[in-house]
């Protein structure tokens, strides 16, 4: 294998696949990534057997090629040379040493034989669709907040993604770690009916969400009972998924409640953040209360070891009734984020029950919908 390439094109690719690979890996060769230089350029490829991302850029082949080479120190290379062109030389596809030259730099990098490197098999996706690739990552991260992380519940592990049998059928996601729940939903898109509800592991959700963060192409996804795969662009990302069922997620959440109080997000993020600062602990409780007809909500935290902090927040219209009900405070926080907009609506039906928060102009929580388990306070 003999090439060219310029550093300009090979990081950022570098940057995108090393992220699938373990460093700490009994394989050793699944520390490595597969470079495979052909008449079309050179390939890169990684996987960690769940998942496989490949990616292929322009270069100059004088000898076409594959080798694997450890990608993170190949990436650390790459990183610190100057812009040019990179020179890329193995004596064979069983050579046991890649040469690297740049500039005055020269690097020997010790190799594998290609042949040894595993492919993860997408076999036969039957059910295919596309998404712009930032509303696929918009939907990944407004659920990613509350997937588990509880091996025991491997299921809980990832976003469930699957067809809405309601009347007005969407393509939904959602996540729930027990203690809280997010779901979005998209307009189902052409391709998507007939899906099986599939769940996609955590480690993808990150790693399709930095692919489509931003992103102005299309995603395009492919599915079947055990793989998916996510055509970004020149990315494809190939991954099993979590085979296990995931709960009737419908149950957790609450009919419309009766008690409703519409805040400014950012007012109430900053609230909640500076309360917390008495916390402590990460599952420390916020005290809400909400009075019936009033134009403010009381936020309270209260700490033993540490003191107290209470602070007001106006709403935006009058409570539609009064409750005190307490929520961790860490999850409030996160709830806000995912939500994003100007207002908020926190709605709920006594301090026992889940309580559930929408954006304000999505009250019925058609399209997007955070449920958040109570704590005594």
């Amino acid at each position: 294998m003999k090439l060219s390439i310029a550093r300009r094109d090979l990081h950022p690719v570098l940057t995108i696949v090393q992220r699938i690979v373990e460093r700490r890996n009994n394989i050793l060769i699944l520390s490595n990534v597969l470079l495979s230089a052909d008449a079309r350029g050179l390939t890169l490829r990684a996987t960690d057997l769940d998942i496989e991302i490949s990616t292929r850029i322009a270069a100059e082949v004088e000898e076409p090629g594959s080798i694997t080479v450890p990608a993170a120190r190949l990436h650390d290379i790459v990183g610190k040379l100057a812009d040019g062109q990179i020179r890329l030389e193995a004596a064979g596809d069983s050579a046991s040493e890649v040469r690297l030259v740049s500039g005055r730099a020269r690097f020997a990098l010790q190799a594998l034989p290609a042949t040894d490197y595993p492919a993860l098999e997408s076999g036969e996706l039957p059910h295919a669709f596309g998404l712009p690739a930032d509303l696929l990552a918009a939907a990944l991260e407004g659920v990613a907040l509350a997937i588990s992380t509880e091996e025991t519940r491997y299921y809980l592990n990832g976003v469930y993604v699957h067809v809405s049998e309601a009347e007005s059928r969407l393509l939904t996601f959602v996540a729930t770690d027990g203690h809280r729940l997010s779901l979005v939903r998209r307009d189902c898109p052409e391709g998507a009916d007939g899906m099986p509800g599939v769940i996609v592991p955590r480690k993808t959700v990150a790693e399709v969400t930095k692919l489509c963060r931003g992103n102005p192409k299309e995603a395009r996804l492919s599915i079947s009972d055990t793989k998916i795969r996510f055509e970004i662009g020149d990315v494809t990302l190939v991954s099993k998924l979590i085979d296990g069922t995931f709960p009737e997620y419908g149950r957790v959440i609450p009919p419309p409640p009766p008690i409703t109080a519409v805040v400014p997000r950012e007012a109430m993020r900053e609230a909640v953040d500076r309360v917390m600062t008495v916390g402590g602990e990460r599952g420390r409780a916020v005290k809400i209360t909400i009075e019936k007809a009033a134009s403010e909500m009381r936020l309270e935290v209260t700490n033993a070891d540490a003191g107290s902090a209470v602070e007001t927040v106006d709403m935006a219209a009058p409570a539609s009734g009064g409750i005190v009900i307490g929520l961790n405070g860490q999850y409030l926080a996160g709830a806000l984020d995912a939500l994003g907009g100007d207002t908020v609506s926190i709605a709920a039906t006594d301090p026992g029950s889940p309580v559930q928060m929408t954006p304000a102009d999505d009250l019925a929580g058609t399209r997007r919908l955070i449920v958040v388990m109570p704590m005594r306070v």
